[in-house]
Parts: C-alpha cells; sequence; structure tokens
C-alpha cells in the first residue's frame, strides 16, 4: 500500500523508494542499480538473468522484468522483479 504522500510523488514522476537510489538518487542512479543486480545475478554458477528494460521509464508505473532460470537449462525463465 502506498501512502497517500507517495502517491503524489509517483504522480508528480517522482520515484518512490525506502533506500538509495530510490530514496535520494535520480534516473540514472536507478538504473545503475537495476543493472548492477542484474549483473550480481548473472554473476552466479547457477542462475541467469535477462532484464526487459522495455518498460522503464515509460510512466508513472515503471518496472524492469527480470527473468531468472538455472544456467544448467533444468528450467524455464520465471519473472523474478
Amino acid at each position: 500500500m502506498f501512502s497517500i504522500e507517495e502517491l503524489k510523488r509517483i504522480i508528480d514522476c517522482q520515484s518512490v523508494g525506502s533506500f538509495f537510489p530510490y530514496q535520494g538518487g535520480n534516473e540514472e542512479d536507478i538504473e545503475k542499480y537495476i543493472k548492477t543486480i542484474v549483473a550480481d545475478i548473472n554473476n552466479s554458477s547457477i542462475i541467469e538473468a535477462e532484464a526487459d528494460y522495455s518498460m522503464y521509464g515509460s510512466g508513472y508505473a515503471s518496472y524492469v522484468d527480470i527473468f531468472c532460470y538455472k544456467k544448467d537449462g533444468t528450467s524455464q525463465p520465471t519473472m523474478f522483479l
């Protein structure tokens, strides 16, 4: 649930979150943070991640789909974030 203040921030196209980069960062910081998460997942010896950035930055409810699956091919991509 979002608070009234958070909803106002979303309507004003501002980021909402309780930690950096969502709190105190800018769009560049947020994008770098997300790409770092994907890179960290891909450094795993058992999990691979594919990010779909096509929805990122598209408006009030911007998001990135990250699909994770086992590197050994025994699983299908599953939405992670």
